[in-house]
């Protein structure tokens, strides 16, 4: 969980810094294959250690904390570090104005599928679902659980699929959708200068007749 402020260094001679308003928060709530369990301590309350994929990763079973895709997964979340992430995933998508996007999920997994339906109860709650795939593996009578979200034909559900090449895969929405929050702030500063500078010159034609000079 990364649940971190962004702040950009003082632009002016004051020194003041200017807080991002634009924050994402990422919940990881299945864990990771590099997970392990440790002894809890007071700067390591749930007792979560990553170690690094390298050659000399051993896995242990015993020791790591990953959820696996096995039918009693969901008993797995209800345990610790897994709570706590699933709840504050719910309060932060229950806030007004909350955007959710899903990005290669397949809403398979109820106990996820039951915040996320619980958000859509609130009007100003918008669900964006990136998920290139087929359904080649499912009988041709039998929906997946995307598509019938899409039947729902709600305007606060947008599901990207593979009518949208650029959008659906993780890649192409990094690439396409997701702003550049530095590069974006350089061009606007760049326009702007340019735009006073166009205006300082054609102020001093102007000023100056028309060979330009004052």
């Amino acid at each position: 969980m990364y649940d971190y402020d962004i702040y950009y260094p003082g632009q002016s001679l004051s020194g003041k810094v200017y807080r991002a308003e634009n924050v994402l928060r990422y919940y990881k709530l299945h864990g990771s294959l590099s997970w392990i369990a440790t002894d809890s301590t007071i700067s390591n309350a749930y007792g979560i250690k990553e170690v690094a994929l390298d050659k000399d990763f051993k896995y242990d079973k015993n020791s790591q904390i990953m959820i696996y895709p096995c039918v009693s997964k969901k008993t797995f979340a209800l345990d610790l570090p897994y709570s706590e992430l699933f709840r504050h995933f719910a309060q932060v998508i229950n806030q007004p104005q909350s955007v959710l996007f899903c990005i290669g999920y397949s809403f398979n997994d109820e106990h996820i599928n039951d915040i996320i339906y619980q958000a859509l109860s609130i009007p100003s709650f918008t669900l964006i679902i990136a998920n290139y795939s087929t359904n080649d593996n499912k009988p041709a009578i039998e929906k997946t659980a995307i598509e019938k979200l899409k039947d729902i034909n709600d305007k606060r559900i947008m599901v990207l699929d593979q009518t949208d090449l650029e959008l659906s895969t993780f890649v192409g929405f990094v690439k396409n959708v997701m702003p550049d929050l530095y590069e974006a702030n350089d061009l606007e500063k760049i326009a702007e200068t340019k735009a006073k500078l166009n205006a300082l010159k054609a102020n001093i034609e102007k000023e100056g007749g028309n060979d330009g000079t004052k």
